[in-house]
């Protein structure tokens, strides 16, 4: 028996860009309109307490804190994708800032992985962040997640889709890249 298609899109981008919101309209979106089998999780949900406290005091994160929460992002996708006895599509929520982060969340190529960038101005983080309530992000480390950015090039990138994150509906967002990823079909 072969194993089931596994596709993984990773909605990534900077705090506040709207990776949670985008990536569950676009599971709803793929259900309905694709009758697609998805999944969607939230990469906020797999930081530990640690990483948490520093966030909201205002403490930027180190590439040693990411990688056990980059770790247990890859492992909930895995433990998904396993349970699975068709085809589906996970699509994660994730910051993925940086390129060695998107190779641990690629996971050696076990699924077909879109990595799609919700690319947004300052200004426009900063005035979202502003009116964000209840999120452990602290609006003081806007600055350090561009900082720590970088930008995914499609061309040295294997499957990327590049989206302006800044444009509102989050609807439209989503029927951008709806249409994007019927390329790789």
């Amino acid at each position: 028996m072969s194993s089931p298609v596994i596709s993984l899109l990773v909605v990534m981008g900077v705090s506040g860009c709207g990776k949670s919101s985008v990536g569950l309209a676009l599971r709803d979106r793929l259900m309905q309109d694709n009758h697609q089998v998805c999944i969607y999780l939230d990469a906020d949900h797999y930081h530990g307490q640690e990483n948490i406290d520093k966030m909201q005091r205002g403490i930027s994160l180190t590439d040693a804190d990411r990688f056990p929460w980059l770790v247990r992002c890859q492992q909930a996708v895995s433990k998904e994708a396993e349970a699975s006895v068709n085809k589906l599509t996970i699509i994660l929520a994730c910051s993925a800032l940086k390129k060695k982060y998107r190779k641990v969340l690629i996971d050696n190529d076990k699924y077909s992985t879109i990595f799609i960038y919700l690319k947004c101005s300052k200004d426009e983080i900063k005035q979202r962040q502003a009116y964000r309530i209840g999120h452990f992000f602290n609006p003081d480390l806007i600055d350090s997640q561009f900082s720590t950015l970088e930008e995914p090039d499609p061309k040295n990138e294997p499957k990327v889709i590049v989206v302006d994150g800044d444009q509102r509906p989050v609807s439209a967002v989503v029927s951008i890249i709806q249409d994007a990823l019927s390329y790789y079909e």
